[in-house]
């Protein structure tokens, strides 16, 4: 799936571009989201829900390392687009096992929040969040595909209504990528942050990791 833009040339998801393939190869449980996430303490493989899954490439990345990772985009264009790369990838022989752990829905995180009621079955040890944050001006740091998603979606204006959701649904953590910068989410402040060059990750825990039962 192809979106098209009068002022770009059109974007294309690809899952087996070698800068992507590159990044699922240096990619660690202890680095970056991974380490958001809480692989570096986790007994087992984690339940991830990712309720904005967006280019898929996060999801990719946890699925990789060992993450069953259910994706939620409520964007028609955008699912499609991701649905088709995630077809195209399932017979790359470096990402089939990968792809076999990402599950794409089109929904909303409120629809699908109000899907699990207190089903405790349905619960994600871990609900992750990459908030489409307002565009920022004159920035070469924006990257052309992540600049078309910002013109097609526009920013995500729900999403504190979205974290406080999700902080009662996490079974374990909830984690929140920003941008570098002073970009703030109103609401309880994280337990702690993960920062990177390209990205920052605020955690917010509900119960320790470490709880998790053998």
């Amino acid at each position: 799936m192809i979106i098209p833009d009068t002022d770009n040339p059109p974007l294309q998801l690809d899952f087996t571009d070698p800068a992507l393939l590159y990044r699922l190869r240096t990619s660690g449980k202890r680095q970056g989201i991974g380490k958001a996430v809480g692989l570096d303490k986790a007994r087992f493989s984690l339940q991830v829900l990712d309720c904005t899954a967006g280019l898929g490439r996060d999801a990719l990345v946890l699925a990789h390392l060992g993450c069953e990772v259910t994706m939620l985009e409520r964007s028609q264009p955008v699912h499609d687009m991701l649905a088709a790369a995630m077809e195209r990838a399932a017979v790359h022989p470096e990402l089939q096992q990968t792809l076999k752990r990402m599950t794409l829905f089109r929904c909303s995180a409120q629809d699908w929040f109000a899907s699990m009621g207190q089903d405790s079955r349905r619960q994600p040890d871990v609900i992750y969040l990459d908030p489409m944050f307002p565009a920022r001006q004159k920035s070469a740091k924006v990257k052309k595909d992540m600049a078309m998603l910002q013109k097609l979606l526009g920013p995500d204006e729900d999403i504190s209504e979205v974290l406080e959701m999700a902080l009662l649904h996490a079974k374990y953590r909830v984690v929140v990528k920003r941008p570098p910068g002073k970009w703030a989410l109103p609401g309880p402040e994280p337990a702690f942050t993960v920062s990177g060059k390209a990205s920052h990750f605020s955690v917010y825990t509900n119960k320790s990791l470490s709880s998790m039962p053998l």
